[in-house]
Parts: C-alpha cells; structure tokens; sequence
C-alpha cells in the first residue's frame, strides 16, 4: 500500500508514469513495474508478479516505505 494525500497532484501524472511501454521493467520477470509517486518526490516501483517474490524499489524518506509482504486472497 502507498499513502498519499486525495489532492496530490501527482496522482494525475500516474497513467503518464504507468504506461507499459515506458515503465522500468522488473529484473526478475521483466514485466514492467508499477510506479507511484508523491509531490514530496518519494517514489516506489513494485512488482507482484506471481513468479516470484513481491519486488520493490523505493526513493526517499524510508520511514514512509510500506512493508512489502504478500497480500491475502480472499
């Protein structure tokens, strides 16, 4: 999970950041990666591809960075 405020205007540069033509890839898969950033210039790229293990990169404050654990199916 990624906090970030409902008026971050961040948010609107997303799907710019998260096309998958453009997006980093993931070292293990090499499918592109997720990305989200913040105005305050914090920014994590993730990947839960289910062959393997969940990944994440992460710049800035690392007192923000969420814990990377597998979610629970319901």
């Amino acid at each position: 999970m990624v906090s970030i405020r409902k008026n971050d205007p961040c948010i609107a540069q997303w799907d710019k950041v998260n096309n998958p033509s453009t997006a980093p890839k993931c070292q293990f898969c090499q499918k592109p990666m997720r990305i989200f950033v913040r105005s305050d210039k914090f920014c994590i790229m993730q990947c839960r591809d289910k062959s393997h293990y969940p990944y994440q990169v992460a710049r800035g404050d690392a007192g923000s960075l969420p814990p990377l654990t597998k979610e629970k199916e319901a």
